[in-house]
């Protein structure tokens, strides 16, 4: 399953990327 705080951390580093 997904946990939150991974997606969190997913969509953290794509915006820091971008």
């Amino acid at each position: 399953m997904i946990k939150p705080e991974y997606v969190v951390k997913l969509l953290s580093e794509n915006m820091k990327t971008n």
